[in-house]
C-alpha cells in the first residue's frame, strides 16, 4: 500500500476508489462547493465534507499521531416523488458502501492507528440535485511516521 503519512484527504479518495459496492465519484469541500459539484459530477458521489481538523493523539510509544474527525455523504441520485421504500433501498445501498471503507480502515494497519465512533446515519433528499443516502461520521487516527516524540 501507497504511503500515507498524513493526508487524510488522499487516503480516504484511494479507499473510496476500491469500494466494494459501489464506483462513486469522490469530492472534497464545503457545503456550498459540495451543492454546486453534485450537479455536474457522475453520481453515485462520495463527499467528504470539510473543514478537516485534526487532534494530536499521543501513542504508547510516545509519537503524536493525528486524529481526524471526518464526516463522509455516500449519496445517489433520487426523485422528489420517490416512495420511502425506493429511498431505503438507496439508504441501504449507501450504508454498505460506508461499512466497506470502515472495515478497509480498520484492516490498514500500516497507516490506522484506530478509529473510534462510528456512525451511520441517513439522508433523504439533500442538495437541490434531491441525493439519497447516508452520512458516515468517525474519527481516525493516522499513523504518522515523519510526527513528533513527545517523552
Amino acid at each position: 500500500m501507497e504511503e500515507v503519512k498524513t493526508d487524510i484527504i488522499s487516503h480516504i479518495e484511494n479507499l473510496v476508489a476500491q469500494n466494494a459496492v459501489d464506483q462513486f465519484t469522490f469530492i472534497h469541500g464545503m457545503r456550498g462547493f459540495q451543492n454546486l459539484k453534485v450537479d455536474t459530477i457522475k453520481l453515485p458521489c462520495c463527499i467528504l465534507d470539510y473543514p478537516i481538523i485534526s487532534n494530536d493523539i499521543q501513542s504508547a510509544g510516545g509519537r503524536l499521531n493525528p486524529q481526524f474527525p471526518i464526516t463522509l455523504l455516500w449519496l445517489y441520485k433520487s426523485k422528489i416523488n420517490d416512495q420511502p421504500k425506493e429511498l431505503h433501498k438507496l439508504v441501504m445501498k449507501a450504508r454498505q458502501s460506508g461499512r466497506d471503507l470502515f472495515t478497509r480502515l480498520n484492516n490498514d494497519s500500516e497507516n490506522v492507528e484506530s478509529i473510534s465512533e462510528h456512525s451511520r446515519e441517513g439522508l433523504y433528499q439533500i442538495f437541490d440535485s434531491v441525493l439519497t443516502g447516508c452520512m458516515q461520521k468517525m474519527n481516525v487516527t493516522l499513523i504518522d511516521m515523519d510526527g513528533y516524540c513527545v517523552t
